[in-house]
Formats: C-alpha cells, structure tokens, sequence
C-alpha cells in the first residue's frame, strides 16, 4: 500500500470513528493504529508485506514469523528506492 494511499485511509477511518459506536470506534482505532505503524515503518525503508512463492501460487503476508524472515522463506514485497 502506498504512503498516499494509507495517509487518505487514516484521515477516512478518523472520521468515521468519530461518527460511529464504541465497537466501530474500537475497531477503527484498531485500523488506525495499524495503519500508522505500517507508515512509520515504510518511513525508515522497511518492509511492510511479504512474499513466498510456491507450486505456481504466491502467498503474502504482514506478519511473518521472525525466523522465517531471517531463513529467507518471505521476502520484502518491496524494497526502499535508493535515495
């Protein structure tokens, strides 16, 4: 996901927590929280989704295991431009 694209998905989820019940609003300050880590992650150059591609399918994931990462079973979906 882009950093456009998830700065516009906060500033939609903010407005429509402020609107709905406290279930809607946990759950989109859920959203809220996670989309913001993800930005500041693809801020310092990290990797925000991962990879593995096996028997003609591809999986992908946001949360993989530390050590599959380290193993080289996912990888970076993308990789930070050099500046």
């Amino acid at each position: 996901m882009s950093k456009e694209a998830m700065t516009l998905a906060l500033e939609a989820l903010g407005l429509l927590v402020e609107e709905r019940s406290s279930e809607a609003m946990d759950d989109g300050y859920e959203a809220i929280k996670a989309l913001e880590e993800a930005l500041a992650k693809q801020e310092q150059g990290e990797p925000v989704a991962w990879y593995h591609a096996e028997d003609f399918k591809t999986h992908f994931t946001t949360g993989p295991s530390e050590d599959l990462v380290k193993s080289g079973y996912w990888q970076p979906l993308y990789k930070k431009a050099a500046s």
